[in-house]
């Protein structure tokens, strides 16, 4: 078939999901987080061999070309990936970048109306440039809030942020000031247990990323308060809880939910487990974006500005992860 050489040029093709899985059947070992070993070729047909022809990707005979041999030899092999996923309103983006061993070129794979598009030896600038336009790029952040937690009590703070979000927007629509009054334990227990996974909620977005099979007990949402208190990021006050000025400036701009750009990343170790990292960044506006990362044992919920998501997006796509200074993660 080839081998892989070095090449200093660029190359880029949309391909079939069928087209690519045949593809992948020329080679016979493939990764763990290979995608090659994931698209079925049942569908492959005349049309999609043809167009491989006049791509330049295989030659009359079938054979893989010298060029594309280095791409698809790549992701066939890949030890590690970076993905980020885009949803604003209707609109939808994805792309992968697949790496193989540190100091090589990224082979990045797009998810496109047309099909999967295969980028090797490309700038990701226009990438970036397709986020920009859905985050905007600005340097600002409304709030210097950040919290580093256990599951059950980042599940219980979300609660409590939840529930000064609906009443900003109640007061809102009543054109009513807001005092972010104190919030008794009872109701924010109570919306712990009845929020479920709603997406427009943090708490339900907290439980579907890093959920275990139950929720903390009343008694353990209380003592998850008491420790909140300890720690400086709620306040007591006549039996209840009152936020911070970091906390109120988060329930009080992260209203409706304009967007969310999830990374998420793997690595295969030396004995073939799979290390796995996973960021979320929601988007309320230009200047009011939450990162939430679950990674290790422990849920970070950070303010951060436009320009730190793009920065993480442009890391993500171009530096193997799970690697000094790439974020640390879970093994499966």
């Amino acid at each position: 078939m080839g081998r892989e050489v070095g090449y200093d040029m660029t190359l880029s093709h949309t391909f079939s999901p069928a087209a690519l899985g045949w593809l992948g059947s020329a080679f016979a070992e493939k990764s763990r987080v290979s995608p090659l070993g994931r698209l079925d070729p049942s569908d492959f047909a005349a049309d999609d061999k043809a167009d491989l022809v006049d791509a330049g990707v295989i030659d009359e005979e079938g054979q893989i070309t010298s060029a594309w041999y280095v791409p698809l030899n790549r992701l066939a092999r890949t030890d590690a990936f970076s993905r980020v996923r885009l949803s604003s309103g209707p609109i939808r983006a994805e792309r992968v970048a697949y790496f193989e061993g540190a100091g090589r070129d990224a082979v990045s794979l797009t998810t496109t109306p047309g099909g999967l598009r295969i980028d090797y030896g490309a700038s990701i600038d226009s990438f970036l440039l397709e986020v920009a336009a859905l985050t905007g790029e600005s340097s600002v952040v409304t709030s210097e809030f950040e919290v580093d937690l256990d599951y059950e009590a980042a599940l219980v703070l979300s609660a409590f942020i939840d529930l000064h979000r609906l009443a900003v927007l109640r007061s809102c629509a009543d054109e009513e000031d807001y005092t972010f009054p104190a919030l008794s334990a009872e109701a924010i227990i109570a919306r712990v247990q009845a929020t479920g996974s709603r997406p427009q909620t943090l708490t339900g977005i907290i439980r579907s990323i890093k959920g275990p099979p139950e929720d903390p007990s009343p008694e353990q949402a209380a003592s998850c308060l008491e420790s909140l208190v300890q720690g400086g990021i709620l306040s007591q006050d006549d039996g209840g809880y009152l936020p911070g000025d970091e906390l109120k400036s988060v329930a009080g701009n992260l209203l409706i939910f304009q967007g969310m750009i999830h990374l998420d990343a793997g690595r295969t170790d030396d004995e073939g487990r799979l290390e796995m990292l996973e960021t979320l960044f929601i988007q309320a506006g230009l200047h009011d974006i939450l990162r939430v990362d679950a990674g290790g044992g422990s849920v970070t919920m950070e303010a951060v500005s436009s320009a730190v998501l793009l920065g993480y997006v442009r890391t993500m796509l171009t530096t193997p992860p799970l690697t000094e200074g790439v974020g640390e993660g879970e093994t499966a």
